[in-house]
């Protein structure tokens, strides 16, 4: 423990520190925590930041995920960032799991953390998410700024949980030929038989051909 514990500390090459801070923190008998929250809090060198976030997904300390949510929100680097996304999703606590809903909804955020968030939410299907997602697509329904809505249905039809019918069913009816076919690609994914129906429906007189295409190539 103390060689790697000296090359995270003494070493210049902050490659090795990086690996050497993952391996302190596989140490059983050793409490790591203020090591990692240090390294989250001050390491100039972003992969550092990052191996520190991932590894307090391991540690239970005072302060750990208001640390985690802080640097969520206000980390330069993108991939601390979504590091601290991915650790606070895996804490099982409702007040991280409220953190990432509104991280998801706020428009504010740029368009690659928040689809990182709403990807932290489907994998731990956490609860409450159908209800985030219905206000981001009223929110973009008309007019949907920067074609968010689109990469969130996107994501969305690569995602194995059944629970997302509601809003595979309400991709459907939106004016966009793209996201229908991702509502009818999360149905299918998840076997929604329940659905079944409404994607058969959507071959009809009126409907963008590609959509038509999508429902038959997939009967």
């Amino acid at each position: 423990y103390e060689i790697v514990e000296r090359i995270f500390f003494e070493s210049e090459d902050a490659t090795l520190r990086s690996y050497a801070l993952a391996g302190l923190a596989e140490f059983p008998d050793q409490d790591t925590a203020e090591i990692l929250i240090q390294a989250l809090k001050r390491d100039s060198f972003w992969r550092i930041r990052v191996t520190a976030a991932e590894k307090l997904a391991e540690k239970n300390g005072d302060g750990v995920d208001e640390l985690l949510r802080y640097k969520a929100s206000n980390d330069p680097v993108t991939q601390v960032r979504i590091a601290s996304l991915k650790t606070l999703g895996l804490s099982g606590e409702s007040d991280n799991f409220k953190y990432l809903l509104d991280f998801f909804k706020n428009n504010r955020n740029g368009t690659d953390v928040r689809l990182a968030a709403l990807s932290v939410l489907t994998n731990n299907k956490i609860p409450g998410t159908n209800d985030a997602v219905n206000s981001v697509m009223d929110e973009l329904w008309e007019k949907d700024e920067g074609r968010f809505l689109e990469f969130v249905c996107r994501d969305l039809s690569r995602i194995d949980w059944v629970e997302l019918g509601p809003i595979y069913q309400r991709m459907l009816s939106h004016s966009n030929w793209l996201n229908q076919i991702y509502g009818i690609r999360g149905i299918r994914r998840n076997s929604i038989q329940t659905l079944q129906g409404s994607v058969n429906e959507m071959d009809r007189d009126g409907v963008d051909s590609r959509v038509r295409r999508e429902v038959t190539t997939g009967k």
